[in-house]
């Protein structure tokens, strides 16, 4: 404990006690997990904040404590009169409250027992910086406009390496997200605090960059308004390559997008939507719901419900997938977390099976690919259906 650091944050601050009590655990098998909880080593952990910083103050703090987030230990105590003890940096974060003026809140936590900091004493530093630069190569590596990449040569990251679709399929694996953008940006940060390599830092500020000119569609505040102006950022942006968005687009408002009540007749629980203008089979992207002609939809929305007739339930549909030229049979639960994969098929474009045999007419709530394209780095929205922004 003689050889850790201390940490000059002063212990006058605003600062609250809680505990926490270590446990082990052990896996039982089938999701069942068993934990056992060290009750003779119930740690301390301290909950720190301070506000009104001045910038200077904060840049000062903020350099110190990112030297400790982690795995490093440090010596701290809460109080003047009590002992300093090893302590890990959890969490800390800084906020904005007016120029010239910040809040910072940190999180600490007691290393009672001594194992997280002869965890720490474990660690490697040489095999630490070889992962890093490893990791920095491939990074630079995939930061390209070839598939595939990790990010285009703007520096705007793609939510998949490999070409799948995102969230389970809410939207397309050529996406990319302001959450993997930031968290990218904050993972280089803190690996240039670790390495001091300054590629690390650069590929941090390359990343902002184009999180601001790509992301927002209003520019950054005149200096001297950032604390009274509504700046946001959209959360969804395409990466990879351009794509046709879904449709039909016929309505003012996007919510109601979709073709609707469209009627077809099945055959032993298959039927097949006509191609060309109006159905427009052979670009069906989504088949959402089959149902009986005298059935009534809440509203105009894709993902509407019933409230009169018969819903019948689908087995598949077959869709060119985003216009690529391979059909492929499409499940209800493909595009959701843990669905059925597609499964490619020489069945026509616009097919539909059904569970059961059913024989008749039925009407279709569906997609097509009939939108407008999505261009590289512009933002579009997944809701109800891909779909460019107003």
């Amino acid at each position: 404990m003689a050889n850790l650091p201390t940490l000059t944050l002063s212990p006058s601050w605003d600062i609250s006690e809680s505990t926490r009590i270590p446990y082990s655990e052990s896996e039982l098998g089938d999701g069942y997990v068993s934990r056992v909880n060290k009750t003779i080593s119930i740690a301390r952990q301290w909950n720190i904040r301070r506000v009104g910083l001045t910038t200077v103050e904060k840049d000062s703090l903020v350099t110190e404590l990112s030297l400790y987030t982690g795995v490093d230990a440090f010596l701290w105590s809460p109080h003047p009169l009590l002992p300093k003890s090893a302590y890990f940096c959890d969490d800390w974060s800084v906020s904005p409250l007016g120029p010239d003026a910040w809040e910072i809140t940190a999180l600490f936590k007691e290393d009672v027992t001594g194992e997280e900091s002869s965890f720490a004493e474990l660690l490697d530093d040489v095999a630490i910086d070889s992962m890093l630069a490893g990791s920095l190569q491939w990074l630079q590596t995939y930061t390209r406009d070839t598939l595939p990449l990790a990010a285009n040569s703007d520096y705007v990251t793609v939510n998949a390496f490999h070409n799948v679709l995102g969230r389970g399929g809410y939207f397309p694996g050529s996406a990319g997200t302001t959450e993997g953008q930031a968290a990218l940006g904050r993972a280089c940060m803190e690996a240039f605090f670790v390495s001091g390599d300054v590629a690390w830092k650069n590929y941090a500020i390359a990343l902002g960059n184009a999180l601001i000119e790509y992301y927002y569609n209003d520019p950054v505040p005149a200096p001297g308004s950032e604390f009274n102006t509504i700046w946001l950022s959209h959360w969804l942006i395409n990466v990879k390559e351009s794509f046709v968005s879904r449709g039909p687009a016929n309505t003012v408002d996007p919510l109601n997008y979709g073709d609707f009540g469209r009627t077809i007749s099945f055959t032993n629980g298959v039927g097949v939507i006509p191609n060309g203008n109006p159905s427009d089979g052979e670009l069906l992207a989504v088949v959402y719901k089959v149902y009986s002609v005298d059935g009534i939809l809440l509203w105009q929305n894709v993902d509407a419900p019933l409230v009169a007739g018969t819903e019948y339930q689908i087995e598949y549909f077959v869709s060119d997938f985003q216009l690529k030229g391979q059909n492929y049979r499409i499940f209800p639960d493909t595009e959701a977390s843990g669905g059925t994969p597609p499964v490619a098929t020489a069945e026509t474009a616009g097919l539909i099976k059904l569970t059961s045999n059913y024989t008749g007419s039925a009407k279709l709530v569906y997609s097509t690919y009939s939108g407008p394209v999505i261009q590289v780095n512009q933002t579009f929205e997944a809701w109800p259906v891909w779909r460019r922004l107003l």
